[in-house]
């Protein structure tokens, strides 16, 4: 029986050609797969462009056009393995490793990281700072990310390797060589995973336990970015008194004006020069912004 890509270029086409009509019904068929294809690539693309620009922000910010266009010459330069003889075995190799291992181990560590390590009653802190209410109902989401989901991955994750079979189409069966390839571009997405892991222990000091517990830890400078919501989940925050928490410019008072200056070029409000007897933390406050944070 045809099963994946055979279910599509094979099964559903040789079906459509029975049905009346079936010039237009093929067409339908195929502009269909045109629209669900375009609508994968859309968001692949996107995902590596905003990677590389995020990651080299001061070198590709500016050139994000450039960048895409290099994405795509060269996934299709790769893709045009698939347009040759051997091109149905080798995306049959992709489907069977690459769509399936990969996205279950890089998910599972996604939920155990944010329900186990980071902490599900913190991420639910961080929602209702940004929706203003927990989400309902709270003990259904905590039961649901701590266990629910991990065990349901943990469960296919499981099962898949144990009903696998060595990777064939049709009469076909692949080499042993073809299904070391196969494992090996499923495990490069996964790979990243603990590769950054150990760099990021190996960078730090001390006893390898008390690395990775500093690490396992948010950073001071994580959370919301205004010091009012930042005492909202009890994040580090300033301990200066002359930091406020919030600024209106629209109510400023003639008495405060004098004692301060705008600059024009800039549009950013400053406190007049220090002198020697100020202390604390100076601010240069923009004039468009409403509340300040760190």
């Amino acid at each position: 029986m045809a099963y994946r890509a055979g279910l599509a270029f094979v099964a559903y086409p040789e079906a459509v050609s029975r049905l009346p009509i079936s010039p237009l019904w093929a067409i339908l068929f195929f502009f269909m797969l045109l629209t669900l294809g375009l609508g994968t690539q859309f968001t692949l693309i996107e995902t590596v462009v905003t990677t590389i620009v995020d990651t080299w922000p001061d070198k590709f910010r500016h050139r994000k056009p450039f960048v895409l266009a290099c994405t795509c010459m060269f996934m299709f330069l790769t893709g045009l393995l698939i347009c040759t003889k051997a091109g149905m075995y080798i995306l049959q190799l992709m489907d069977n490793h690459c769509a399936s291992f990969s996205a279950l181990i890089i998910g599972l560590v996604e939920v155990v990281a944010i329900a186990w390590v980071y902490g599900v009653d913190r991420f639910l802190d961080d929602m209702k700072i940004m929706l203003g209410h927990y989400p309902f109902h709270r003990l259904y989401w905590r039961t649901l990310w701590k266990f629910v989901c991990p065990g349901l991955i943990i469960f296919i994750l499981f099962f898949s390797l144990l009903e696998m079979k060595p990777a064939s189409y049709g009469d076909y069966v692949y080499p042993w060589w073809a299904s070391v390839i196969g494992w090996g571009l499923s495990l490069i997405s996964v790979s990243a995973i603990p590769l950054v892991a150990i760099m990021k222990i190996n960078e730090l000091r001390g006893p390898i336990l008390h690395r990775i517990k500093v690490l396992m830890r948010p950073t001071s400078d994580w959370g919301p970015k205004l010091q009012l919501h930042r005492m909202e989940t009890h994040s580090p925050k300033h301990t200066d008194s002359q930091v406020p928490l919030r600024y209106d410019a629209d109510n400023d008072s003639n008495d405060s004006t004098d004692d301060l200056k705008i600059n024009g070029k800039d549009n950013y409000i400053m406190a007049d020069e220090p002198s020697d007897s100020d202390t604390g933390l100076r601010l240069k406050l923009p004039l468009y912004h409403s509340e300040t944070g760190l």
